[in-house]
Formats: structure tokens, C-alpha cells, sequence
């Protein structure tokens, strides 16, 4: 049977009834309001066959919704990438006027296959047999179908691949799989201004549209898919051509700037500044200068480095108290996962000071054999890993590998061969202003000062919750250098937001920490504190107050007499790889400067012999720029953390560590 189209019309007359087909390709006629309305082309797997009747009904009064058929009224299942190249161009050939086509390749992609006895593709359940495509033919596959798709001229959107529920899918689907695709599928689409909708997110926090042990949804379940991309898509069809826009060739892409929409609606939405042009002139330290005017040459650096690190205890982050090198600590493991790609662990930090002891509990996902990296031809058991400090839900042992999460994808990782360990800040210390008599500060305090010290007895200059996290994921790297899998002198540490603040400040105190990657970290992060652009000390000193030493509010308003500024944290970090990762419509964290901080700790990384970024102009958007020892990216969207960033940082450890 041949493939044709099938126009999909829903509620036009009461002529056509509820929905209506018809067979021929249409064609455009001032007469026809059906024909001359705008057309949206669904291409996806049964996924996509499930919601596209209520696509087509939710936006039944802009435009007429389409996919391909099969002549006797059956939905094509476009399947995997491996079919979408195939056919591609006859769906195109058939379709050719679409305004906007959504699409999705993915989950027929990392299903299960084997062969038969006349050699053709099978599923399977079992999974030890090879996906359909692995990930780099799904990524040269969905890269041959993009470039067909942008030819049409259409505005396109991609749609994630939805999740795999536990409970025995079949055929064999790995519960990371998904995430690992869709970051594949975002570095492919992302550098092109292709709009990405999330369904995996959306869908991950609402399981329950769902069938039980199934990828497929409940009627009701494709109605809320329909509704997440009738949304963009409708906001898509009122404004074309300005849609259209976005969608660049790659080799054409400018550098980054700010979109002014973004700018003038967060302009209004508070006080602080989003305008590059009201950015005050500014004259940073020099991280080669030490503060008596002496240059610093590489002999000297050593010594400008931690009188560098004293200035940040001074008046940044504060000072981790003796009691902290005096304490006993110890580690257990306490619960166990064994899953079919990973092995996992929750382990007990205790820390003992005299006969008080404060613990905190951290997870350890370790590849399993099978994944084991092949270097030279040799397979090495002893694996690089990730310490994440992680400032969300705190994660399930066994949840966080079947019901995966794209703030920390477990499975993704450790099938890219890294071990990970993940803490959340607040049981090292709690997040909020009145936390401190139930955290690690607390402790310390009562330990050097009696049980009745508490937060008025902390000093300007003490730490604050950012290095006490810190020195939570050193303790978590001393229990990783214990473990025969871990390789102790390849272990990274992330963490986004707040949690990159506290990486970057980790890494620069625990010169063990081989790389850190800092996402969307901002003021008190990787952000330059006296651009005063989006969030400013001020602002963070009031609002959250706990995070750093005291003495960082006296800057308020005065950011130009900091001894330092955050260029020279990342070059505290010099001569070890540091990557930085922004997102657009994040202004709040103040992008440019985030890059700015690794354009000037240049000078420092060129003094250790090692090359680095330097050009002050940005990377266009969604292009990763790696020189040397460091990376940055600009993605798409918000303040987030998400598959596309991970695989993106993956690549970069990659290229530093293996």
C-alpha cells in the first residue's frame, strides 16, 4: 500500500462531521476556507499518531492539521530515523506547502532489535541486543532529515521523545534512552534556531498520562500532549514569518546578543538592568598583579593564587573553620540498586567532632560491566566521575534510573562511561536564612564555641552556605577516591545555579577536582559582579543573605571596590578544564558576563602554558566553543538544566579527560 496524505479536519461542518479526510494533495483556493488557512504537518511514531486528532481540533479555527497516511485511512508510523531518512523526501514530495511541521524521531530509535534467520530486524526484549540506531547514527540520521525538513522553507519544531516507564516495556527500551537521544537531538537542532518542545519534561511530571508499563497514553494523556504543542505552534501560525526567523544555517549564525523582546519584557518586570548599553565602564583586578602592585609571573603564581583565594574567603564566600580539618569523618553505605545499565549506592557521610556527629547522605550510580571504556583497545574498569551538587527534589535511589530526570540523567551518563555521585546542598546545610543551627555551619559552630553558639556569634568573615556545600562535595570526592571503580584523579563537579556557584568555588578551593562545569551560575558565580547586570550583589546579599560570608554585603552598590571579581575565580581554576554554560532568556544570570569571566581569566591559563578562550565575542546561539582547557555555550530557553547541557558537558569532559 502506498503512503498518501490525508488532510486531518476537525469540527469544519457539519458536512464533514466530526473529523474528515480527504485523499488528493490540496491545493489552494480563495473559496475553500479549509484549503487556504495555513497547514501544519505532523511527522512522528504512534506518539505522535495518538495526539495529532486533538492537535488537529485545538487548532481547527487557524489552520488544517496533516501526517502521513496510509490508503486505506491508517496513520503512517514514521518510526525511527532510519525510516525517516528512507522517506523523507516522498513525504515532502507529497506535502510540499506546509507552514509548520512538527517532528520526532526517537523512540522506534533506541528500541531493542535483533535478527532473524533471514537476517531482518526484529524487536527484542532482550537488553543485551543493539538499539535500532545507535547514538551517533541517530545523530547523523536526524541531521540528513533536519536538512531536508529546512528546505521547505516551513517553520519547524521538534518534539522530544516521551519517556519509557518502568514495569517491562516491550520491545527493550532503556529508561535513560530517551534523554540521552533527545541531548543528541537538541545539539542537532538547537545551532539551527529550531524550536525544541519539551514533551519528555512536561510528561515526566505528569506519568499518570500514561498507560501502566507502556510508552503510549491514554486518550486523555494525547489530549494534554496535544494542548503542549498546539500552544507554540498557534503562537507560530499568528506571526510567520517573525517565526521563521529564528531558523539559521549554522555556518551563517551571528554571535550572541540578547533578544530585545526578552529585554524589554524582563526590563519591566523589575528595577535591575538588561540593557548592554547601561552597563557601567568597568575596570576589573588583574589576576597577574598581586596586591602589593607586583607582577606575577609563573613562578609567582602559586603565591598571587592563595592570596587570591584569601581576598574570596575575605569578602566573598567566607572562611571554612579549623574545626571542619579537625573532624572525623566517616562513610556508609547504607541502601543498594541493581539495575541493568548501572549500579547505584546511597552512602552516610558521618562527621564526628568530639561525641556530636552531623551526616549528610549522598548516591553513587557506577557503570556496569559492558560499559566499561575502551582506551586503546584495552577496557578500563577505572572510570571518571561526576560529583553534581544538586539544589532541587533530592532524588530516589532507585527513581533516579527509572524515572529518569534530565536535571541529572543517570543512565545518559554512565552510559558515556562516567560514574556519578549526587548530594543536595540542603543536607549539608539548609538553603533558606534561619537554617544555620541545623546545617554543617551550625555544627562546626557548637563544636568550636559550645552547644549554645548559633548565628549571632558568626563573624563577617565565616563561611557561608556556598562553601559549606563546597566542602560537602569535597567530602564526597574523598569517598569516590576510595572506590576501586573511581578514577581519583579524573573526577569533575557541576552544579547549576546556586549549585554553580558552589561548583566553581569547590573547584577553585580542591585542586583534585580535575574540571568543573558551571551552569547558569550568575552573580556570586561565574557572572562579573561589577557589570551590575540582572541579579546584583544587592540583590543577593538581601535576598540570600546565608549563602555567602557576611562581609559580601558591604559591596552593595559597590561592587568596583571588591578586591576581586568572579574572572579571577575561574582563573583559581587554571590550570584544570572549566567549562561555563548559559542560557538565552536567562538575563537574570547575566550570560555575557558569565563569558566575560573566562575571556579574562585568559592571562591565567596562558601563564600555566595552556590555551584558552579569549575572543570577548560571544559564540552564536547554541554553538559550543571549546579552546583548550575551556568551554562555553549559549543554549536556547531558561534557567534550567537539562539533557541538551549534559551531553554538551559530556563532549567537553571527553575531550579533557579521556
Amino acid at each position: 500500500m502506498r503512503p498518501s496524505f490525508l488532510w486531518l479536519v476537525w469540527g469544519l461542518s457539519s458536512a464533514l462531521g466530526t473529523l474528515g479526510f480527504a485523499q488528493s494533495s490540496p491545493t489552494s483556493s480563495a473559496d475553500d476556507p479549509v484549503q487556504s488557512r495555513k497547514t501544519v504537518l505532523v511527522l512522528g511514531d504512534s506518539i505522535s499518531i495518538g495526539y495529532t486528532p486533538s492537535l488537529a481540533e485545538q487548532l481547527a479555527d487557524i489552520a488544517t492539521v496533516v501526517r502521513p497516511m496510509i490508503n486505506d485511512n491508517r496513520a503512517e508510523n514514521c518510526s525511527g530515523t532510519r525510516n525517516g531518512v528512507v522517506k523523507v523526501d516522498e513525504w515532502i514530495a507529497r506535502f510540499d506547502s506546509a507552514d509548520v511541521i512538527t517532528f520526532n524521531f526517537g523512540l522506534h530509535d533506541l528500541k531493542r532489535e535483533s535478527r532473524d534467520q533471514q537476517g531482518r530486524a526484529v524487536a527484542s526484549n532482550d537488553s543485551s541486543d543493539p538499539p535500532q540506531s545507535d547514538p551517533e547514527t541517530y545523530r547523523k540520521n536526524l541531521l540528513e532529515i533536519v536538512k531536508k525538513l529546512e528546505a521547505t522553507g516551513a517553520k519547524l519544531f521538534f518534539v522530544t521523545t516521551t519517556p519509557v516507564p518502568p514495569g517491562g516495556v516491550r520491545p527493550h527500551r532503556d529508561f535513560g534512552d530517551p534523554l540521552l537521544y533527545n541531548g543528541i537531538a537538541r545539539q542537532v537542532v538547537e545551532p539551527r534556531g529550531i524550536e525544541v518542545i519539551d514533551l519528555n519534561a512536561i510528561v515526566s511530571e505528569n506519568l499518570d498520562w500514561m498507560r501502566p508499563a507502556n510508552v503510549h497514553f491514554t486518550p486523555e494523556g494525547s489530549q494534554h500532549l496535544a494542548a503542549a504543542i498546539a500552544k507554540p505552534v498557534r503562537e507560530a501560525l499568528e506571526n510567520l514569518d517573525q517565526a521563521r526567523q529564528t531558523q539559521v544555517d549554522p555556518e551563517d549564525a551571528p554571535s550572541w546578543t540578547a533578544d530585545p523582546v526578552v529585554v524589554a519584557k524582563k526590563s519591566q518586570a523589575g528595577p535591575y538592568n538588561y540593557d548592554e548599553t547601561k552597563v557601567p565602564s568597568i575596570a576589573l583586578p588583574d589576576p597577574l598583579v598581586m596586591s602589593d602592585g607586583r607582577s606575577v609571573g609563573a613562578e609567582q603564581w602559586q603565591a598571587r593564587r592563595e592570596e587570591t583565594l584569601e581576598l574570596f574567603r575575605d569578602h566573598v564566600y567566607g572562611h571554612v573553620p579549623e574545626a571542619a580539618g579537625a573532624a572525623e569523618i566517616t562513610f556508609e553505605p547504607v541502601d543498594q540498586y541493581d539495575g541493568v545499565r548501572v549500579k547505584a549506592s546511597q552512602v552516610e557521610a558521618r562527621i564526628k567532632v568530639g561525641d556530636d556527629t552531623f551526616s549528610f547522605p549522598f548516591l553513587v550510580y557506577l557503570p556496569k560491566a559492558g560499559s566499561s571504556e575502551t582506551v586503546g583497545g584495552q577496557v578500563n574498569q577505572s572510570f571518571p566521575a561526576i560529583v553534581v551538587i544538586q539544589n532541587r527534589t533530592y532524588p530516589d535511589l532507585v527513581g533516579l534510573v527509572e524515572h529518569p530526570s534530565s536535571f541529572v540523567p543517570v543512565e545518559a551518563i554512565t552510559k558515556r562511561g562516567y560514574a556519578v555521585a549526587v548530594f543536595h546542598t540542603k543536607h549539608v546545610d539548609p538553603d533558606r536564612k534561619d537554617g544555620f543551627d541545623d546545617g554543617i555551619r551550625g555544627f562546626f559552630a557548637r563544636a568550636a564555641l559550645g552547644p549554645e553558639a548559633g548565628i549571632a556569634d558568626r563573624k563577617p568573615t565565616d563561611w557561608g552556605s556556598i562553601a559549606a556545600w563546597g566542602w560537602g562535595a569535597s567530602r564526597v570526592l574523598d569517598y569516590l577516591e576510595s572506590l576501586p571503580e573511581i578514577d581519583p584523579l579524573r573526577v569533575a563537579v557541576i552544579g547549576h545555579s546556586r549549585g554553580g556557584k558552589t561548583a566553581a568555588w569547590a573547584a577553585a578551593n580542591d585542586t583534585r577536582f580535575v574540571a568543573a562545569m558551571i551552569n547558569s551560575s550568575g552573580c556570586g558565580g561565574a557572572a562579573l559582579s561589577r557589570r551590575s547586570f540582572g541579579e546584583t550583589v544587592d540583590r543577593i546579599t538581601t535576598s540570600f543573605p546565608h549563602w555567602f560570608a557576611g562581609s559580601f554585603s558591604d559591596y552593595a552598590g559597590a561592587e568596583d571596590r571588591l578586591p576581586v571579581d568572579q574572572h579571577q575565580l575561574i582563573g583559581l581554576i587554571a590550570p584544570r578544564a572549566v567549562a561555563i554554560s548559559s542560557a538565552a532568556e536567562d538575563l537574570w544570570a547575566d550570560p555575557r558576563g558569565e563569558y566575560l569571566s573566562l575571556v579574562h581569566a585568559a592571562p591565567v591559563f596562558s601563564l600555566l602554558g595552556h590555551k584558552s578562550i579569549s575572543d570577548p565575542e560571544m559564540p552564536p546561539l547554541g554553538q559550543p566553543r571549546v579552546i583548550g582547557k575551556t568551554g562555553y555555550i549559549i543554549r536556547p530557553g531558561i534557567h534550567n538544566l537539562h539533557e541538551g547541557d549534559w551531553t554538551n558537558y559530556l563532549d567537553f569532559l571527553d575531550r579533557q579527560l579521556k
